[in-house]
């Protein structure tokens, strides 16, 4: 609870404007690594600041020497709301809090049925006031409320609200609506919308750009993996969030994470922001109208030019956007990350592939703040693990003269849990496409990963029912591409070479898209082409073979250093830039002729 918070806190006696980071008291005794210290602390004007990096939560505590009334919080649940959570409160709530509800066009009885109540807080800034408090339950026990004062606009919160509002209160089927705020689910109830609704627990994002959320505000929807058996039984999944450009990055996040397949999404009326504001503006039938016609997310089909003008409008003010950084510079000139892509990666047995894969996950995953899903067929997932530690901390995980120390053991695999989840086929789980999809959907929902390794192809079921290998891996790639662009991810495919033969020289030429064994859907379907490549001795080449749209990449070759103690990818601007005309891939790369026909399959 909150008092153990505020205790734990003051205890570290900090003085001047020190900083320190100590175990937090909310979520370290549920996690794994227990002893892992995720709660900065700051004194600063007389007051401790506080923020978890795992759990977010975060607030402030006086000092006992500058403790005033207005600024003291409450150390527990006051005992008129644990007294009064399924009461009828309509002659207990004062006058000036009635007044308020009824500008909502909401009435207490229906706010009461929701266990709405109100009380006397202090608010940092605003001093003492009415407020409306939210109770939030697990398991049927409030462990949390949040609180709105009537005069202004404040808000604070007893414990730290982390699950949807509401949702333990109903019998959900087939459908649910999901609100921004507390309010617009007791304008649903006002209305008479039998839909369950719920509410987000911490609104819509602060770091929003273009539309999309920050990857640092991942964390804020760990409510989504709580309601995971939920969402995941409902066929239609309604977002009724503000009308703003936090609420619409809120409603792609959403869509993004749950699956928009099945999204809907309510449109409101012109001037209004949400749906209380339906409700006060139009009335309890307008509300019930928007629901019940709420529209299906758009994946596929045909729309007018007017349907794309948001983006227009952000590509004519911000030019055409530039993918994320591989952490290489010389790289970036060829390739970068965007989601909605599928990259694939191929190179001879043996020659980096899987590693290089690893290097381009951690990098944005410590640059960008990427999560990603690893389904790695060739390599255990603790032997996989274990080199992505040696590649985060630059030294050995197993016994040698440089061997990470305990607490760098424990700093790489803390980062990992929190930036990677790992489909283990050895467990048991499915190796067709299918699977992989629903998985790293699940993925998407839990951890809100921006990428998807698959290593290697041969691994990889191909669907039935098809009449050759070429349209089996093009029903599979389609697929995946598919995948790649509703769940807004980067896919990185690995896939091997069909063997491969010296030319009449007596060189092995590099392999790229048209070698992969099976189809040359491989080339014409994937957005990006690399090879991996070290069979000339001298650090590793980098081929980029295709590159579909050129402000993210382009064609030609790089090379980068290799250390082999810490299987760290290296850059190495000794090596250059290389013409791809003066090289033996000239043949591979400017006498493929793509076809384009699979796009009538989408």
């Amino acid at each position: 609870m909150i008092s153990n918070l505020e205790n734990v806190v003051r205890e570290t006696n900090l003085s001047g404007e020190d900083a320190t980071r100590i175990k937090c008291p909310e979520c370290s005794p549920h996690r794994k690594k227990k002893s892992e210290r995720t709660l900065s602390v700051t004194r600063k004007d007389g007051k401790y600041l506080y923020n978890c990096w795992h759990c977010s939560i975060s607030g402030s505590v006086a000092e006992e020497s500058f403790v005033t009334p207005i600024k003291t919080r409450s150390k527990k649940l006051p005992q008129v709301i644990a007294d009064n959570w399924s009461k009828d409160l309509d002659n207990e709530a004062p006058q000036v809090v009635l007044d308020y509800i009824k500008t909502r066009k909401l009435s207490w009885e229906v706010c009461g049925e929701l266990g709405v109540t109100s009380a006397t807080k202090g608010f940092n800034g605003s001093g003492i006031g009415q407020a409306i408090g939210f109770p939030y339950r697990k398991e049927g026990k409030v462990y949390a409320v949040k609180w709105r004062s009537v005069e202004g606009k404040s808000f604070t919160q007893d414990g730290s609200a982390n699950t949807f509002f509401n949702i333990d209160k109903l019998n959900i089927e087939d459908s649910i609506v999901i609100c921004e705020g507390e309010f617009d689910v007791c304008a649903m109830k006002q209305a008479g919308v039998t839909i369950p609704c719920v509410s987000v627990p911490n609104g819509a994002p602060i770091k929003v750009s273009q539309n999309r959320i920050d990857p640092s505000e991942d964390r804020k929807f760990a409510y989504l993996w709580e309601a995971k058996d939920i969402l995941e039984k409902c066929n239609r999944v309604i977002l009724c969030v503000d009308n703003d450009s936090a609420g619409n990055a809120l409603s792609e996040e959403l869509a993004r994470r749950i699956g928009k397949a099945k999204i809907f999404n309510v449109v409101y009326p012109e001037g209004c922001k949400d749906a209380n504001d339906v409700l006060v503006k139009h009335g309890s039938e307008k509300l019930r109208e928007l629901v019940d016609e709420a529209k299906p997310c758009p994946i596929r089909g045909l729309h007018d030019a007017s349907f794309y003008n948001e983006r227009l409008t952000e590509l004519y003010e911000g030019g055409q956007f530039r993918g994320i950084s591989t952490g290489f510079e010389s790289l970036d000139r060829l390739f970068t990350l965007s989601t909605g892509m599928l990259t694939t990666i191929t190179g001879i047995p043996s020659s980096g592939k899987s590693q290089f894969c690893s290097q381009l996950m951690l990098n944005t995953a410590m640059n960008e703040n990427w999560k990603w899903c690893v389904c790695s067929f060739e390599n255990p997932v603790e032997v996989l693990i274990a080199t992505m530690s040696e590649m985060y901390i630059g030294r050995s995980f197993f016994d040698s003269e440089d061997r990470m120390s305990e607490a760098e053991k424990e700093e790489a695999l803390e980062f990992i849990d929190d930036h990677f989840v790992f489909i283990d086929h050895m467990g048991g789980a499915s190796t067709d496409m299918t699977s992989i999809i629903e998985l790293a959907q699940s993925s998407c929902l839990r951890k809100g990963i921006r990428g998807l390794l698959i290593d290697p192809f041969n691994f990889v079921a191909l669907p039935k029912g098809e009449t050759s290998e070429t349209n089996q891996i093009s029903k599979m790639l389609t697929e995946l591409q598919m995948f790649a662009k509703s769940a807004e991810i980067h896919v990185l495919f690995c896939a091997h070479p069909h063997k491969m033969y010296p030319d009449s020289s007596g060189q092995t030429q590099i392999p790229t898209g048209h070698h992969i064994s099976g189809s040359a859907s491989w080339f014409a379907k994937t957005d990006h082409g690399l090879t991996v490549d070290r069979s000339d001795g001298e650090g590793v080449t980098i081929l980029s073979w295709k590159s579909r749209f050129r402000w993210l990449g382009d064609q030609g070759m790089i090379k980068l250093g290799f250390d082999e103690n810490t299987g760290r990818y290296l850059e190495n601007t000794t090596f250059g830039m290389y013409d791809p005309m003066e090289t033996n891939i000239e043949r591979s790369i400017n006498d493929e002729e793509e076809d384009d026909s699979w796009l009538n399959e989408i």
